[in-house]
């Protein structure tokens, strides 16, 4: 397995390759300030009770939704860790407008929707997320031996002050403690300095921005099964070397690329991407899934294509539509498909094709890191499900509706 990251213009593209396959792709406008992750000092702009929710000033260029699900429950707890000048976590109903509040961005802007927010502020690392504000402390249900979980446990009690929450995440496993303490260390410091400079800013003010694209993949990453990583900018390549010296992950498997040509269309990732833009996604058995996105939902059609014309067609109906469901899996995926979704299989008469079919879907879906929830398959033979997503999707990321038919595609005839 390898990783590619390329500086294309503005964009920063990061593309992880399996077998000469294209497993993931992510995009990221580099110049951009609004992030996931983004911690701010904010100003209420408006309280809307009727909505359980506040739109906050961020000093960006669309304003902030905070609900109310996503206020902090610890009131005194939290007010404690904060300047008493920021009247910190109340009930929305009292909140009012001019509040200055801190909050951080769990949800990028998506169509006509601003950035979700959250009070509840999370700072990540490789092995811990640290809760600042919240006393709760977990560990990854991923890692599943006893006496790891508990060697674990107990050393969050001699790393951590007692009023700090932490989530320990499944890359600890079996890390060494002093490699846990450098974490907790520099995370700490960097909650610290962020409290410091609530004292001397004035709302709307960016607090701390989250890492670009390239290294917060990596903070994520199991390097495990990495054989390298290819960058085709001297500046990137350095700042990845300095980010993952601490890990100690080795330098030789870092590679600057030198090639005259471009390092996307060397791997034959350029190629990839273009058919990521389109609908139809063609399968080995000649059948095919075609994927129409709008803001509200995404609808996946499976098609069979000629092969229905055999002798046995049940078998060919159940063939292609265990295919597409393998393929619909890694689309969601390679595409950043969120939200609603709605697939139409292949009509299946037989109950027993249909229940396979689905724990077919189900179990592929069990590798997403995503929060998916699926519904069983409806008396219409659809399949309803929804996916998280915090960022916009590669296609929002490549285009934009055209100034003619407004994304329609088709224009009135004269």
């Amino acid at each position: 397995m390898k990783i590619l990251i390329n500086c294309n213009g503005d964009n920063l593209r990061v593309a992880i390759i399996q077998d000469g396959v294209l497993k993931n792709f992510l995009v990221e406008k580099s110049t951009r300030k609004l992030r996931v992750g983004n911690i701010y000092k904010a100003k209420v702009e408006k309280v809307i009770p009727s909505l359980n929710a506040s739109f906050l000033d961020l000093g960006e260029e669309r304003h902030g939704f905070l609900p109310v699900e996503d206020f902090s429950e610890d009131l005194t707890y939290q007010e404690d860790l904060v300047d008493e000048e920021i009247t910190a976590f109340r009930p929305v109903e009292k909140l009012k407008k001019g509040d200055e509040i801190l909050v951080q961005v769990v949800k990028d802007f998506i169509g006509t929707k601003g950035p979700k927010l959250t009070t509840r502020i999370s700072l990540p690392g490789r092995y811990l997320v640290l809760l600042p504000m919240e006393r709760k402390r977990g560990i990854s249900k991923r890692i599943k031996e006893g006496k790891e979980r508990e060697r674990l446990k107990s050393l969050l009690e001699t790393l951590l002050p007692e009023k700090i929450g932490v989530i320990v995440r499944t890359l600890a496993e079996g890390q060494k403690k002093n490699i846990l303490f450098y974490e907790v260390k520099q995370l700490l410091k960097r909650w610290q300095r962020m409290k410091v400079k609530t004292k001397t800013v004035s709302a709307p003010f960016l607090l701390s921005q989250e890492i670009d694209l390239d290294l917060r993949m990596l903070r994520d990453f199991v390097f495990s099964d990495l054989d390298e990583i290819v960058v085709d900018s001297l500046l990137r390549y350095k700042n990845i070397f300095r980010f993952l010296k601490p890990y100690s992950f080795p330098g030789r498997k870092i590679k600057f690329y030198r090639g005259k040509v471009p390092l996307f269309e060397s791997e034959g990732v350029e190629k990839e991407i273009e058919k990521l833009l389109g609908k139809r996604v063609r399968l080995k058995s000649g059948g095919s899934i075609i994927i129409e996105e709008t803001e509200a939902l995404v609808s996946i059609d499976v098609n069979s294509g000629k092969r229905v014309r055999g002798k046995n067609i049940r078998e060919v109906i159940l063939k292609t539509n265990l295919e597409a469901a393998q393929e619909i899996v890694h689309q969601l995926k390679l595409r950043n498909l969120g939200g609603i979704i709605i697939i139409d299989f292949i009509d299946m008469e037989s109950p027993s094709d249909q229940r396979y079919v689905h724990k077919t879907l189900e179990k592929d879906l069990e590798k997403d890191k995503a929060k998916i929830n699926i519904l069983q398959i409806s008396k219409l033979g659809l399949v309803e499900m929804s996916r998280q997503r915090t960022t916009e999707s590669i296609n929002a990321s490549y285009f934009q509706d055209c100034p003619y038919c407004a994304g329609t595609g088709k224009i009135r005839k004269e």
